[in-house]
């Protein structure tokens, strides 16, 4: 892989936005902070995410740069996101960040080590996709969500401690 330009892309993308390439439809899953691309094929296709081609011809997913060559060549298409109905357009107008994500769903911080885990594993060639190859990642990622758990707990009875008032909700996040 030759040495990036870009690690995002130079427009406004977000996850779900749908693209074509090579009669497919894909839509943007995320873009990961080393610029890699993840764009998903429908859950009922059968097709795989979209790959490029790796210097030794293994497949891989591509960088911004490379998503970026595909649409400068016609290759790759976006296209104009249609939400469904009036309660799917007014959850993608919400801009939430990372904190308040994560206090409106308790076990994102698991769900997203995990997915990280296991693409890492699969990047390498160490792990498949086995529910006994999946086990020790997922083990250790619950791991992980309960340590953080008890100390997010703590610091609310510290904090109830220190001022005396009954804490705040924020969220499910109890």
């Amino acid at each position: 892989m030759a040495d990036q330009v870009f690690l995002e892309l130079p427009f406004a993308a977000e996850p779900g936005d749908p693209f074509s390439a090579f009669g497919r439809t894909y839509y943007l899953d995320r873009i990961d902070e080393d610029g890699i691309v993840t764009l998903r094929s429908g859950h009922a296709s059968g097709a795989g995410d979209l790959m490029v081609g790796d210097e030794d011809g293994m497949p891989r997913k591509p960088t911004v740069d490379e998503i970026l060559v595909l649409m400068a060549n016609g290759d790759l298409i976006r296209h104009e996101r249609r939400p469904n109905n009036a309660q799917a357009r007014a959850r993608r107008q919400k801009d939430i960040d990372a904190e308040q994500a994560r206090e409106l769903d308790e076990v994102c911080d698991f769900r997203t080590y995990v997915v990280r885990l296991v693409e890492e594993g699969r990047r390498e060639g160490t792990l498949s996709l086995s529910d006994n190859a999946l086990q020790g990642p997922v083990d250790k990622a619950w791991k992980l969500f309960k340590k953080k758990r008890r100390e997010y707990k703590r610091a609310i009875r510290e904090e109830q401690t220190a001022t005396g008032k009954e804490p705040i909700p924020r969220g499910n996040r109890w």
